[in-house]
């Protein structure tokens, strides 16, 4: 009885070591199939096939990658002019920020689209709320700006 136990434990430990071990693998080469992913469309993005780098980077931050939804922000803010979209730029940077490690560059970027009106009307009160969340999430711009902001400045 003994030895049919220690071979059940043994059993055990190794198959939870093989299912660990191909988790990691499998963890490992989507990361690099990811990281190679994103690279392939900045490089897309920097040679001016906007579109083709949108195409790749959509489904990246559809899945959370702040990389790419910044990437997809600047490309929506300031890109090509027939590729400019206030609305999707927002929505890019609210999911940033929103994300769960939260970038308070992103919180600030939709404090400026309306604070300055950029794309569309000026909105101070969006505005405001969304320099509280970049200083919520530590922005030292944010920070010191709120009070100006308030006081219409």
């Amino acid at each position: 009885m003994l030895s049919l136990q220690f071979f059940f434990r043994q059993r055990f430990v190794v198959d939870d070591f093989l299912i660990l071990a191909v988790f990691l693998a499998l963890f490992i080469l989507t990361g690099c199939s990811a990281h190679n992913d994103f690279e392939q469309a900045v490089a897309l993005e920097k040679g001016g096939k906007h579109l083709e780098a949108i195409t790749m980077y959509e489904p990246m931050a559809k899945a959370g990658d702040q990389n790419a939804q910044v990437r997809l922000m600047s490309i929506y803010l300031t890109g090509p002019v027939t590729l400019r979209n206030r609305d999707l730029a927002e929505k890019y940077a609210i999911d940033c920020a929103a994300g769960q490690q939260g970038l308070y560059r992103c919180a600030e970027i939709v404090a400026l689209i309306h604070w300055f009106g950029y794309g569309g009307p000026i909105d101070r009160i969006k505005a405001a709320v969304w320099l509280n969340r970049a200083a919520e999430l530590g922005s030292p711009m944010a920070a010191s700006n709120k009070q100006d902001l308030l006081n219409g400045k």
